[in-house]
């Protein structure tokens, strides 16, 4: 029986519409929420919209209109309120609140997690600038309104892109420089490229419109859009005559960008064969912790390829992944032909006083740590060799783990070890610096060589 009232209880949740407010308490502080749920909903998504500085929930539902886009729709809207007249924007202590609230909601009517957003005004727009960049693996896109990028750090790299779409006055109380200051942040972690496409009016069949929209297109189908509204003020702007109606071009933008599955490891033009030569920039695809780690969201150089890995060089005399520091990391997929001892050797510059790195298979290390030298400037590349690697025959991961920044890196081979099947005496010592070294400058012309055993 009771089974049976719980049942009809969450049944009656779900197919009636319904307005209510909930009470939550979090880090010891009663806190609350308006939530509107239409009716008929099945694994909606759900969109929390944050007010502004002295306003609350119930407000900020009126001011946005968003009950009847949310019918319409069929996602769930929620208006969290502020514990007093303001929203701790600059840093996370309401974070956890706004969790929360998801959570909650989630447990009630089983949300789609793939489609949670937050959209929000003044505070709140800062308030949903930093869930994005804090909590990427739950917000799917953020619409900020009239708000900025908190102030906490933003140079780690987001796991995944985060679409954003940022709405402001070009009489806002902020100058233009500082929202375009924003942009230029989030177009960095997204790895937006190529030139923007700028709509002015917008929309186009309205010769009234003040609004200029420009987008970005960004990695893995993410986009960085901005609206910038002439002469326009501090506003969630509704006015279709001469703006936009704010909450539906928000919900347009959301119903674009659900959270993309992530994209899974694999090679970048195909497994790398063994024997052969393996060029770094092909490292694989997958991203930011699953195919490299790199410790910063500054795309340097900009070359080749659309994510956070550092690659210098030209088409001309090949690409080379740069600006290496300690603790970053590159995987490639290779086909190893024959199971032997190999030696190995890369191609590295070095201009600094040294670095190091090591080599793994499958997250066994078999390189010991290896100390690159100066090789006199970032542009003269030296040959380093080791021997004596055993590999076993089949599909296999390589790892190039950084120890030491900094260093150039073009290319890495494996050929058969000259006295195959025999097992080498002894491993090389740890620290041991390498075999040999050979110089050649960018043309490919040896310009020195030595031993440094």
């Amino acid at each position: 029986m009771r089974i049976a009232i719980l049942f009809l209880m969450f049944w009656s949740l779900a197919t009636a519409q319904t307005t209510k407010t909930i009470s939550l308490m979090v880090g010891g502080i009663n806190r609350s929420f308006v939530l509107h749920v239409p009716s008929e909903v099945s694994n909606p998504a759900l969109v929390l919209f944050v007010h502004g500085y002295g306003g609350n929930g119930t407000n900020f539902a009126n001011d946005t209109k968003a009950d009847g886009i949310a019918d319409r729709e069929k996602f769930i809207a929620a208006y969290p309120s502020s514990n007093g007249l303001s929203w701790s924007m600059y840093d996370t202590t309401e974070y956890p609140f706004l969790l929360a609230v998801v959570d909650t909601i989630d447990a009630m009517y089983k949300i789609d997690r793939n489609r949670v957003f937050c959209a929000g005004f003044s505070q709140g727009g800062f308030i949903s600038f930093g869930l994005g960049y804090k909590h990427p693996e739950v917000f799917a896109a953020v619409a900020p309104v009239s708000g900025h990028l908190p102030s906490f750090s933003t140079t780690a790299a987001l796991p995944r892109p985060v679409p954003l779409f940022l709405t402001f006055g070009t009489s806002d109380r902020s100058d233009v420089a500082s929202f375009m200051t924003d942009i230029a942040t989030w177009k960095r972690l997204n790895n937006c490229t190529g030139a923007p496409v700028v709509e002015r009016p917008y929309p186009s069949n309205n010769s009234h419109s003040t609004v200029s929209r420009t987008t970005f297109n960004c990695d893995q189908g993410s986009e960085v859009v901005y609206d910038s509204v002439i002469t326009g003020g501090h506003e969630w702007a509704m006015d279709t005559y001469s703006k936009v109606n704010t909450t539906e071009e928000v919900w347009k933008f959301f119903q674009k960008h659900p959270k993309r599955p992530p994209v899974p490891q694999g090679p970048f033009i195909g497994a790398a064969p063994v024997p052969g030569i393996i060029q770094a920039e092909n490292y694989d695809i997958g991203g930011e912790g699953v195919a490299y780690h790199d410790n910063d969201a500054a795309n340097n150089g900009g070359l080749y390829r659309n994510d956070g890995v550092d690659i210098t060089g030209d088409s001309a005399t090949g690409y080379k992944v740069g600006w290496t520091v300690e603790g970053e990391w590159l995987e490639y997929s290779i086909q190893v032909a024959t199971t032997g001892f190999y030696d190995w050797s890369a191609s590295i510059s070095m201009g600094g006083d040294s670095a190091a790195f090591h080599f793994s298979i499958d997250g066994k290390a078999i390189t010991p740590r290896t100390i690159i030298p100066s090789t006199g400037s970032w542009d003269t590349y030296a040959s380093i060799s080791g021997t004596n690697v055993e590999l076993s025959a089949g599909p296999h991961i390589l790892r190039l783990d950084i120890d030491r920044s900094y260093a150039n890196f073009d290319w890495f081979s494996f050929v058969p070890h000259a006295t195959t099947g025999i097992h080498p005496a002894a491993k090389a010592p740890v620290e041991k610096a390498f075999h040999k070294i050979h110089k050649f400058d960018l043309n490919g012309r040896r310009i020195g060589s030595g031993s440094l055993d």
